[in-house]
């Protein structure tokens, strides 16, 4: 039997590594294919590896920029930092926004900083929905524990 009490949002725990999985079959997936096993695809610029390929391009293009799969280059590279991009525009905006300047866009609810409003209000709205989810969570409970 599960137990949601420790941790309600993903209840499933993984009984070798302790990782938490919101849905059991996802965990016996984690499980069967991934706990204890080396990665098999790792980043070429910098240390993460998962069991994934894809795993792997979402991290790159999230942490190290555009990501081009045909030609494993980027052909507009910042003269500053030397991040490169596959769009010229990519580059600009970078170059504009981003390379060399301090983060000027503060979260309300934590200490994250951004150089860009749309990533602080795509960051604020994770706060929100958890949140959300948290009161619904313990309005939940506390109608349940009235009722006994």
């Amino acid at each position: 039997m599960r137990n949601t009490n420790q941790h309600p949002l993903r209840p499933y725990p993984c009984g070798i590594c302790g990782k938490r999985y919101k849905h059991k079959a996802n965990r016996n997936n984690h499980m069967r294919h991934e706990c204890g096993k080396v990665p098999k695809f790792s980043c070429t610029s910098c240390d993460y590896k998962s069991h994934l390929s894809a795993n792997v391009k979402r991290h790159f293009v999230s942490k190290h920029g555009s990501f081009c799969s045909k030609r494993r280059y980027w052909r507009y590279p910042c003269d500053q930092c030397g991040r490169s991009y596959k769009h010229k525009s990519h580059l600009n905006s970078h170059i504009r926004y981003e390379c060399g300047k301090e983060p000027q866009f503060a979260c309300d609810f934590c200490p994250y900083k951004s150089k860009q409003k749309s990533h602080l209000k795509q960051h604020m709205f994770r706060h929100i929905t958890l949140n959300a989810a948290m009161e619904k969570l313990v309005s939940k409970n506390s109608s349940k524990k009235s009722k006994k």
